[in-house]
């Protein structure tokens, strides 16, 4: 076989991680619970689903402009958790 240029070798890890991303938001989406998590489950699906179409407008246009901008809040989303887990807080 070919050896792997080093170009291609790099869209291989962005697809690959590109693809991981996208599973990752479709589990979180996917696991939240309307009926009790109300508000806040509403909330982190919208959140959730504006990093998605962030993710595939950046695939699209080859950018990481949006795809940023969604990582920070759910950095923010995810050090909450942390938090809350440190105190012992049951979710």
């Amino acid at each position: 076989p070919k050896p792997q240029t080093p170009e291609k070798g790099k869209k291989d890890v962005r697809s690959r991680q590109f693809s991981r991303s996208l599973s990752i938001i479709y589990a979180l989406q996917t696991n939240l619970n309307f009926e009790e998590g109300g508000d806040i489950a509403d909330n982190l699906f919208r959140l959730y689903e504006y990093s998605r179409q962030q993710l595939l407008l950046d695939w699209k246009e080859k950018t990481t402009n949006g795809t940023g901008k969604a990582l920070s809040s759910l950095d923010e989303i995810r050090d909450a958790w942390h938090q809350l887990s440190r105190k012992g807080v049951k979710v």
